[in-house]
């Protein structure tokens, strides 16, 4: 082991000086430290580095990702546009219910088109733009925040309406 060697190579030069100053037992070991484990250190603290900020990292993406709700949204609006082309405009009525929370039992197909962009255009902003505007301005938890406040504005706020 290099650092065994180093520590060796101290005590025989402590030997061979005889008295030496603890400044020069502290210059020689330093040097000694320097030449067997400088890179070797560095390269440790490269490599753990990398390992705890890996993990991290990829936390990090997995909860950012949660803050979306890109596919759940597209899947609801594509439901409705099948059940128009369909011309089916009571599944169309109902699949509406996942977009937003307007009444649609009287809406006739134009007003459908017109509620189904209107809510997908509020959902993007709500499950999209908005998280990354807070993790823009405080990270992961600002994300995090905004999507529990949002949601549980739309369980409890709504409640009873």
């Amino acid at each position: 082991m290099a650092s065994s060697g180093a520590a060796r190579r101290l005590l025989r030069r402590i030997d061979v000086q005889g008295k030496g100053s603890i400044r020069e037992i502290v210059r020689c070991a330093w040097r000694d430290w320097n030449e067997d484990n400088a890179s070797r250190l560095a390269a440790s603290l490269a490599y753990y580095t990398a390992l705890s900020l890996a993990p991290m990292v990829v936390l990090g993406v997995v909860l950012l990702k949660s803050t979306f709700a890109l596919r759940a949204l597209e899947r609801a609006a594509l439901d409705v546009e099948r059940a128009l082309g369909r011309e089916a405009i009571d599944d169309a009525r109902f699949g509406l219910r996942s977009l937003c929370s307007r009444d649609a039992s009287h809406l006739d197909p134009p007003e459908l088109v017109a509620a189904t962009i209107e809510s997908v255009a509020e959902n993007l902003s709500d499950s999209f733009v908005a998280p990354l505007f807070y993790y823009a301005l405080f990270g992961i938890p600002g994300a995090m925040a905004y999507r529990s406040v949002n949601t549980l504005d739309a369980m409890i706020g709504y409640h009873g309406r």
